[in-house]
């Protein structure tokens, strides 16, 4: 059987877990066009974790959940090494158990394929659903290895409009749309201010360096796609897979 291109959706279990980490890794290992949605993101980022950066353990606090209530609670707890995925909550008001609606995505580099999927828009607008997202701890680990985190979010206020977020998110939002730093300096500075000022640093879409298309992206792309008018990154996917088998 060829493969030409290879989709990783939302999953729910340890088990089918392990089998999706399994497929990223062979999407990674041998540049097959590879698009990951959302918990298939974190899962992309969990293999790269542990075979590319070597981080012994590197794991989602939520699958920890998951498997420790079917072992009745006897394992032991994840170190804080060891934990890439981490539950999210939205700092600038009561917990919440998911980030649901439509929500921002800001680019921060015009050099990404996902940036060109979209337009070259500085910002899309897409629909989430997820509970858990990436320990921007690990991120600059992550970079420095070759995955690249090119679109971002931030904690958002009562609605939509970029100038009602918290002061915290308008300077996150400023230092994301700086043309005036570099890649490696605003994902430094991001990182850097969301840990001083407790205000959590989304990693939105993700891309791996020196492969023809290995996407990540937090978001639920498909809740906007259509027959005649499917979504950016799938589209993207489809010719990326074209690309692959030589048919464009």
């Amino acid at each position: 059987m060829v493969i030409y291109g290879i989709v990783i959706t939302a999953g729910f279990n340890v088990p089918g877990f392990e089998g999706m980490m399994q497929a990223c890794k062979y999407g990674r290992e041998f540049k097959k066009p590879l698009l990951s949605i959302c918990y298939g993101m974190q899962c992309a980022i969990i293999e790269f974790a542990q075979n590319v950066c070597k981080i012994k353990g590197a794991w989602s606090t939520k699958l920890w959940d998951e498997q420790n209530d079917k072992c009745n609670n006897q394992l032991q707890p994840l170190k804080p090494e060891q934990k890439v995925i981490i539950k999210m909550f939205e700092r600038f008001g009561e917990k919440s158990e998911m980030r649901l609606g439509r929500r921002t995505t800001t680019f921060i580099t015009e050099n990404s394929k996902v940036f060109n999927d979209y337009g070259r828009r500085d910002s899309i607008q897409e629909r989430h659903r997820h509970g858990y997202e990436v320990n921007p701890e690990f991120v600059p680990r992550l970079i420095a290895a070759g995955l690249r985190f090119v679109g971002i979010g931030v904690d958002e206020g009562i609605n939509d409009e970029t100038e009602n977020f918290p002061e915290t998110s308008q300077k996150m939002l400023g230092i994301a749309r700086n043309k005036e730093m570099s890649y490696l300096e605003k994902v430094n500075t991001l990182c850097q201010y969301s840990t001083a000022t407790k205000t959590a640093i989304r990693m939105e879409i993700m891309e791996l360096e020196n492969h023809p298309y290995f996407v990540g992206i937090q978001f639920h792309p498909e809740f906007q796609s259509r027959p005649f008018s499917p979504s950016p990154p799938f589209l993207g996917l489809i010719l990326a897979s074209l690309q692959y088998s030589k048919i464009l």
